[in-house]
């Protein structure tokens, strides 16, 4: 939420310094989303790229310990970059009605911001988080050579499987019901 009220807050000449590679990143998203006809396409492209995220959370956690947190931050730079622009996107639309309906529709910009974004990206979010645990189970097994207790890697398989399943559902909900909220 700090991210998206300096992005809405910052001039925009700051913005564009600050929040430039993840206003990138959203480009390149919509690019390659832009023209898809089939919902399933979408649906296997939004997935593919949100299990190479979980994967190197796992990894940047296995190997740093707490490397997952660099992608949990970036992720959420980008959620923020996206409902910030959504929010002044919005907000730019009321100011031009400049009545009294505009008042209310400039404080329904930032839940509709909210919506069209978190819906998913919090489970995105949580699958990345469970990800980063599973890495850093395996490290810390590792590290304590303690890889013989088969329990150690059955739970980190285990978690790794639900963070997949959280993947799994942020993409329908990316594709199939976010679409309908907003």
């Amino acid at each position: 939420m700090a991210l998206s009220l300096a992005y809405i807050l910052l001039p925009s000449h700051a913005v564009n310094v600050v929040f430039g590679l993840q206003q990138q990143s959203i480009i390149n998203v919509n690019n390659n989303v832009q023209g898809k006809i089939a919902q399933f396409d979408l649906f296997t492209r939004i997935f593919a790229n949100n299990t190479k995220v979980l994967f190197l959370c796992i990894l940047f956690s296995f190997l740093y310990g707490t490397g997952a947190i660099f992608i949990l931050v970036w992720n959420a730079s980008v959620v923020a970059t996206a409902m910030g622009n959504v929010f002044k996107t919005e907000v730019a639309k009321v100011a031009s009605m400049v009545d009294l309906p505009g008042v209310a529709a400039y404080f329904s910009a930032a839940s509709f911001s909210f919506v069209r974004y978190m819906t998913h990206g919090l489970l995105e979010m949580a699958a990345y988080l469970v990800a980063g645990l599973a890495g850093g189970i395996i490290s810390i097994a590792l590290i304590k050579h303690n890889l013989k207790e088969d329990r150690v890697l059955v739970d980190a398989l285990d978690l790794i499987l639900l963070s997949i399943g959280f993947l799994v559902v942020a993409a329908l909900v990316e594709v199939y019901i976010t679409p309908l909220l907003v």
